[in-house]
């Protein structure tokens, strides 16, 4: 299975829109997870839901998953990239 992941902005409205035409255009689905945003909700929590949302698409079979995102979104994408990399869970450590 294929996926387009979009990590863009904190709510699902304004980034559903682009990364389903990215979707469409590379013929995969798409997921827009939202995460809590902060002040309400203090650091780790969108951190947390990043990951969840990760690990629950690979609980659901998707293998092949790209990973996007702007602002806030593309901080925690890169946050999510690196603790792939480098945390428990690494699976292609060097």
């Amino acid at each position: 299975m294929s996926m387009a992941v979009g990590l863009i902005g904190g709510r699902r409205r304004p980034s559903g829109h682009l990364v389903g035409h990215m979707a469409a255009r590379a013929r995969v689905e798409a997921f827009v997870p939202d995460y809590r945003l902060t002040p309400e909700h203090p650091f780790p929590a969108a951190v947390e839901d990043v990951r969840a949302s990760y690990f629950g698409l690979i609980e659901r079979g998707y293998s092949k998953i790209a990973v996007t995102g702007a602002s806030a979104g593309g901080n925690l994408a890169l946050g999510l990239l690196v603790f792939r990399r480098t945390g428990p869970e690494a699976k292609w450590r060097r």
